[in-house]
């Protein structure tokens, strides 16, 4: 692995995976891609992931470690990120020192840690582990935060400089979040860059931020304001030929804004940019000594965060007062930005199911899946994959969505399977037409079929493919029939196809997915019993075989 010098980038974003690998601009050095968007993903993510490789060295930047978080890894979590890396060989992996995991629970938060001689050694330890692991020096982010707890033993500067010389580790130094913190916290960020060693730091983050008059909220939105390079520009006095990377994540403009701010970060490090105001000056504020017992802290805060949206009376115990943001207000931010993240993520995987229920009626159902459903893991999976079975069992929720709910859950059904069929991984083992027409009559016999993962198969109660596709340009016509209906949703090349079935058509395709022989595969789909191979059966059964692997749908 080697690191990069003076050399500028940004991040690689879905609206610009096109033109970025057509165009592939020179003026950018290096990409930055958020780790999870291709962990265990296939279709079109992983085809533009190849193509940027290809031509850019790319740096890794993860969200969901959560390496702050009691308790071991996620090891499936660990698993999927080291399988990243052997297909990106990134110049520098990286995510945040921070948590967001409580026992089974996630907020998928990056949340603030206790800065403690405990918390050091159990996080040193981690950090050993996951390098050791990975085979690579790992960067750890300095993170927002609009709470600070009682009870730490060092500031972040010093805590962040004490592990990474344990460690050996490096630092992703958000430049953004130090300006942040210093008018959240009072934390001064000159103490900070005095506080790290020229060799542990990677790269800077270069972002913006939303000023809501009482907080300073860490959004990527928008260009880097002026706030930002003041810091830039004593950073690189600090660090002179470290790496700098342009992220903005939230209205999300043209590539060549993008590059702008890239090429202004260029132009600061040459020296040639007009001169901005000078690094705001703070003094340092002393830590709270006040010792708490680490035990409970992290389950009261997480409490205090995942209540229900718009909740206004929030329990400070074990935060620091005397902060320039109130720890109300502070609170506040992270209730609701747990909330309104889980809402978004689930707006974009339910379109049409937000354009039927509705803005309140939406939100009442995502409150209600939320109380029965809470996440877990280190993805969204355990959320949004719930919304079906949920709309389709539930008896519970007292609100009027002018529909069935069993009718909503068949829309869930679609949606999710058209989402996950998008980013299914690539199956490497698709068994071809050709490859069939050749098969002995003894292979037909012994060959074990299964349906490829970028395939769903549908049972609906409803009529609800044609709704869904009206859906899909905001029409609407009659509510859907009320019957029993089957749809094969898969991604063929990057787009995605929706089949109807019959019955016949269904019950092989079930039995395939679970896999099947050609004689199991008869015997799922004879009327007769099972056994009975006549002529017809076997006929239809390969056919529908031949035509399914003409499609990409079938491995053996």
């Amino acid at each position: 692995m080697s690191e990069t010098k003076e050399t500028f980038g940004v991040g690689f974003r879905p609206q610009h995976y096109n033109w970025v690998t057509t165009h592939r601009p020179a003026e950018v050095d290096i990409f930055e891609i958020v780790s999870e968007n291709f962990m265990g993903v296939g279709g079109r993510p992983r085809f533009f992931l190849e193509k940027l490789r290809a031509d850019y060295p790319v740096l890794m930047h993860g969200v969901s470690l959560s390496i702050g978080s009691k308790g071991p890894f996620d090891m499936l979590y660990l698993k999927k990120l080291k399988e990243l890396t052997h297909i990106v060989q990134p110049q520098m992996i990286s995510d945040h020192l921070s948590w967001g995991r409580l026992s089974e629970r996630n907020s998928h938060d990056l949340l603030p840690i206790v800065y403690s001689k405990a918390n050091l050694d159990e996080i040193a330890a981690k950090v050993s582990y996951l390098q050791d692991y990975l085979g690579q020096r790992f960067y750890l982010e300095n993170p927002s935060a609009y709470v600070a707890f009682q009870g730490s033993d060092y500031d972040e500067a010093s805590f962040f400089a004490e592990l990474l010389q344990r460690t050996g580790a490096g630092i992703l130094l958000d430049l953004n979040n130090l300006f942040v913190n210093f008018k959240n916290l009072g934390q001064d960020p000159e103490h900070y860059l005095r506080a790290l060693r020229p060799e542990s730091v990677g790269y800077f983050h270069l972002a913006g931020h939303t000023d809501q008059g009482d907080v300073l909220i860490d959004t990527h939105v928008g260009p880097v304001p002026d706030s930002v390079w003041s810091i830039y520009r004593k950073a690189r006095e600090y660090f002179p030929g470290i790496p700098s990377v342009v992220e903005w994540d939230d209205k999300i403009p043209e590539f060549e804004v993008l590059l702008a701010e890239s090429e202004k970060a260029r132009s600061f490090a040459r020296g040639i940019e007009s001169k901005v105001s000078s690094l705001p000056k703070l003094k340092p504020t002393s830590i709270t000594v006040k010792q708490v017992s680490e035990s409970g802290v992290y389950e009261q805060f997480f409490t205090e965060i995942v209540r229900q949206f718009r909740y206004s009376d929030y329990d400070t115990k074990n935060l620091q007062q005397d902060l320039p943001v109130s720890a109300q207000t502070g609170l506040k931010v992270y209730n609701h930005a747990y909330f309104l993240r889980l809402e978004e993520v689930m707006m974009d995987m339910y379109p049409a199911l937000a354009f039927v229920c509705e803005e309140e009626g939406f939100r009442n159902l995502l409150i209600q899946v939320l109380n029965t459903h809470p996440p877990t893991g280190s993805t969204l999976c355990s959320v949004y994959s719930s919304f079906p079975k949920f709309l389709k069992e539930t008896d519970t929720i007292n609100y009027d969505f002018g529909v069935p709910l069993k009718l909503l859950g068949d829309l869930a059904s679609l949606e999710l399977a058209r989402s996950e069929t998008y980013v299914a991984e690539d199956s490497q083992s698709t068994i071809s037409p050709k490859t069939l027409s050749e098969f002995t009559p003894a292979q037909w016999e012994t060959t074990k079929f299964h349906t490829t993962e970028n395939s769903r198969l549908v049972t609906c109660n409803y009529a609800v493919l044609p709704t869904l596709q009206e859906l899909d340009k905001k029409e609407v016509s009659a509510p859907p029939e009320e019957i029993l209906s089957h749809y094969l949703i898969y991604r063929h090349n990057f787009s995605t196809e929706e089949v109807v079935l019959d019955d016949r058509e269904a019950k092989l395709l079930e039995v395939l997915s679970s896999g099947a022989t050609l004689m199991s595969a008869c015997d799922a789909v004879n009327e007769k019993g099972t056994g009975y191979y006549d002529n017809e059966t076997i006929s239809y059964v390969a056919s529908k075989i031949m035509h399914w692997a003409g499609q990409g749908l079938l491995s053996a």
